[in-house]
């Protein structure tokens, strides 16, 4: 740490603001310098007024009393310290005002230029030491000697200055942690011998029984992992057991039930009912299905006849030919032949109706308006030889008849 700059005002003897600037003097220069001036200058409330703004306690006036350090006249002690951290520059300031039971510090602060680092009285001194990394004694010993210290010092003897030594430094936790030391190396002994004394007095086996009870050891871990693996199937088997008393239970239920039901006495009749019931529905079936065979057979010779509308027209013209027929035998064979004549006439119209409708029919059923009849081959060619035949057989050989008996009564 480099101190730059010094302010006070109100603090000690300095009643009024004062600032001694640092910032000039060569440090690395210099091997010493010095504050110097008459008693009662103020040159260690300069150094109470640095260790004041840092730590907020003054070492000369003991635990952390701060009334005594405010000037005789003011009711309020301001200091501020500028100082040189790693080449950063840092800023304390402390204000302390006096109360009726003493003094007390109303402000602390620690700045880095326009950054504010910590608030507060403690807390800026927790964030100083964090900085220095030195407590107040560690300071007060290491970097500044309390007045008075470094004079008795000097006119000390040996051993008054290794005591002193001691003191200004904290050399004497270095007895405390020796004295702490020989304390723990006592009761470790005490431990160590009474250890020995119990481990006289046991019986230890030898390496041989040792390995034998390892052996030992590791077959019974061995007998238990496989007792508790069957512990597991044991387990698994009185669910399972369980189950089962439970179907058992439930059969043996059933059984009593069915002990307790009295059969028919007309059993037997019952079951002959039953078999010639069954023998009749065979028969009811096999009939049925003889039944729909027949019925699909005379569904398609139905469907592999002539066309009902050709038959009509057919049947129409055979009926006119006989009536013809008969009114020839009894009539004038000139009315008769022109009557033959027309009826000639009107069998060719017939047929020219029966072939449109034939068309009409045909062209019907392309359209879709009239469903397909589905015709065997055989079907088809049976159709043809009966109508051939009908025509000829009819129409044809009737004609023939009735033009030669016209012939002959001619």
């Amino acid at each position: 740490m480099r101190p730059l700059r010094v302010e006070v005002e109100g603090f000690s003897a300095y009643r009024s603001r004062v600032e001694v600037d640092l910032s000039g003097v060569a440090f690395s220069d210099l091997p010493f310098f010095s504050l110097s001036g008459a008693t009662g200058a103020g040159k260690s409330s300069l150094v109470d007024a640095m260790i004041f703004a840092l730590y907020g306690r003054i070492p000369r006036l003991g635990a952390r009393e701060v009334a005594p350090a405010i000037s005789a006249g003011t009711d309020r002690a301001r200091v501020r310290l500028d100082f040189e951290v790693g080449g950063m520059a840092h800023t304390a300031v402390r204000l302390a005002v006096r109360t009726p039971n003493g003094a007390t510090v109303k402000e602390a602060r620690l700045e880095r230029g326009d950054t504010v680092l910590a608030s507060g009285a403690d807390k800026v001194t927790a964030a100083v030491e964090e900085l220095l990394r030195l407590g107040f004694e560690d300071f007060t010993r290491t970097v500044v000697l309390p007045q008075g210290d470094f004079a008795r010092f000097l006119n000390a003897t040996k051993a008054e200055r290794q005591a002193l030594l001691r003191g200004i430094l904290g050399l004497e936790v270095y007895g405390r942690v020796r004295d702490l030391a020989i304390q723990r190396q006592a009761v470790a002994t005490a431990k160590a011998e009474a250890a020995k004394g119990r481990l006289a007095g046991l019986d230890v086996p030898a390496p041989d029984d040792l390995a034998a009870s390892k052996t030992r050891v590791e077959a019974l871990e061995t007998l238990a992992r496989s007792v508790t693996e069957q512990e597991k199937e044991l387990e698994a088997i009185a669910v399972e057991m369980s189950r089962a008393e439970e179907v058992v239970r439930r059969l043996e239920d059933a059984g009593l039930r069915l002990k307790r039901v009295n059969p028919p006495d007309d059993l037997e009749e019952l079951g002959e009912m039953v078999r010639r019931a069954k023998e009749a529905l065979a028969d009811a079936e096999e009939a049925h299905s003889a039944a729909t065979t027949a019925n699909r057979e005379v569904s398609d010779e139905i469907a592999g006849g002539p066309d009902p509308e050709v038959v009509a027209v057919q049947r129409r013209a055979h009926e006119e030919l006989a009536r013809i027929a008969a009114d020839l035998e009894t009539l004038d064979p000139a009315p008769a032949m022109a009557a033959l004549e027309g009826a000639e006439t009107r069998l060719v119209d017939a047929k020219d109706t029966a072939s449109a409708a034939q068309i009409r029919r045909d062209d019907l059923r392309v359209k879709g308006m009239l469903p397909n009849r589905q015709r065997s081959p055989g079907g088809n060619r049976r159709r043809s030889r009966l109508l051939t035949v009908r025509c000829i057989d009819g129409l044809g050989v009737s004609l023939w008849h009735a033009a030669e008996r016209c012939k002959r009564s001619l």
